[in-house]
């Protein structure tokens, strides 16, 4: 059942990442928001949330969309979620990866 549960969010959640990699920002942000709402709680909902503050960051490499981007993750390391420290790095390497 939870993996019945992720199915949604994290295919909506690896298409968006394949469109951020692929420069379609806009369709990168609509997946991302779609694993928001599938999301089965709030620090999944949080952890999508930052993957569209990453897309903004990528898009546009602003000190605004960088500050947002690490609250974002700096957050999900405050979360109490066993995934918390896992996710959060999980983000900053993609920061590395696609904002470089």
């Amino acid at each position: 059942s939870r993996e019945l549960d992720d199915l949604n969010p994290n295919t909506y959640w690896i298409n968006g990442a394949q469109h951020l990699a692929n420069g379609h920002y806009d369709e990168a942000r609509d997946h991302f928001a779609n694993a928001r709402s599938a999301a089965r709680n709030d620090f999944f909902a949080a952890f999508h949330s930052a993957w569209i503050r990453l897309t903004d960051l990528v898009e546009s490499a602003t000190a605004r969309n960088e500050a947002d981007f690490l609250e974002c993750v700096e957050a999900l390391r405050r979360d109490e979620n066993e995934e918390a420290d896992a996710k959060a790095d999980q983000l900053m390497e993609a920061r590395r990866a696609f904002a470089s």
